[in-house]
């Protein structure tokens, strides 16, 4: 008998439960500019509201379109049971994607279920063919004490690749005693004066395809970048020093030639996307970027870093490692 009250119990709560949980109306709204601020008409808005999981954990929902009016505004409502993600696209600019709206956590906080989300859609304004790869992972020769990388080519230079010129030189330093117990670091220089990086902002799958600017910086170049990652014996964690933190991502200006008042005679441009990591491979150092894509611009100062996905320079890449974002 108690057996049967318990299952009772167990139907009767479960049921309760179900009752109770409502998929809830949500409304989220959407602005969309330009990089100058003005509203952008007619830009078409979409976003996916999950309902539940179904058979084979494939996610059932809704999905809800529209345009942007003269305040460059679309207002999505629908009913919903997770978190909301979405984007904008309007042909001649940059499909964007925005941050997801948790309304559950909204819900559960007893907020109103509005959001807004600002979208900024870039123009595509002159993209140009580049040499593009998406960033390998790099084996480090252990007695080697610093190993040169060719952007051009995409190896390391000769005798270690058939790379030609060291456009960036890395060096992994310090003792490792297993994956738990380490102390290492990367130092990331150059060969030439004026050679550099410079750091910005921003990730893949949020914020517009293009992640960069049109041009990469004039000046700001730092010669050098250190990155330290430490794990001590019972630790859960590795701890970064210096992190090169998610959302990290590089421009880069090499070969530079400057005349003989620091003046900048020559030099080529281009940017990356993603952070440097770097870590343990069998019996040598690795490094390697997190979802890391470099591009290169053959043309001596032209720092235009826009492109074009249908003009790659490399044309060792394969279908499989083709780069599609600008």
């Amino acid at each position: 008998m108690k057996t049967v009250y318990l299952s009772l119990a167990l139907g009767l709560s479960t049921l309760a439960f179900a009752y109770d949980f409502v998929m809830p109306d949500v409304e989220l709204q959407v602005r969309i500019s330009d990089l100058d601020g003005n509203p952008v008409v007619g830009a078409q808005v979409g976003a996916f509201f999950p309902h539940v999981y179904g058979a084979g954990a494939s996610v059932k929902g809704e999905s809800k379109k529209a345009l942007t009016d003269e305040k460059g505004k679309a207002t999505l409502s629908a009913r919903t049971a997770s978190s909301v993600g979405g984007g904008a696209q309007k042909d001649g600019h940059y499909r964007t994607q925005f941050e997801e709206v948790d309304f559950m956590q909204m819900r559960e906080e007893g907020k109103p279920l509005k959001a807004e989300r600002e979208i900024i859609l870039k123009k595509i304004m002159n993209p140009i063919p580049l040499v593009a790869r998406q960033f390998p992972e790099l084996v480090v020769p252990r007695e080697n004490d610093t190993c040169g990388f060719d952007f051009e080519i995409g190896d390391w230079v000769e005798p270690r690749g058939k790379g030609k010129k060291a456009d960036i030189i890395f060096n992994i330093t310090g003792s490792y005693t297993s994956y738990k117990e380490f102390d290492a670091a990367l130092e990331i220089t150059f060969p030439n004066e004026g050679d550099g990086l410079v750091r910005f902002g921003g990730e893949q799958n949020i914020g517009s395809e293009l992640i960069s600017d049109y041009l990469a910086p004039e000046s700001g170049y730092m010669p050098e970048l250190k990155l330290a990652k430490r794990a001590a014996a019972g630790q859960t964690t590795s701890q970064w020093l210096e992190e090169s933190k998610p959302g990290s991502n590089y421009y880069f200006r090499v070969r530079t030639v400057l005349d003989d008042k620091g003046k900048v005679v020559s030099t080529h441009y281009g940017k990356i996307y993603g952070r440097f990591e770097f870590g343990r491979y069998k019996k040598a150092e690795s490094l390697y970027l997190k979802s890391g894509i470099y591009y290169f611009n053959p043309t001596a100062n032209d720092r235009n870093v826009e492109f074009d996905r249908s003009k790659n320079l490399a044309t060792d890449v394969t279908a499989s490692k083709k780069v599609t974002v600008p």
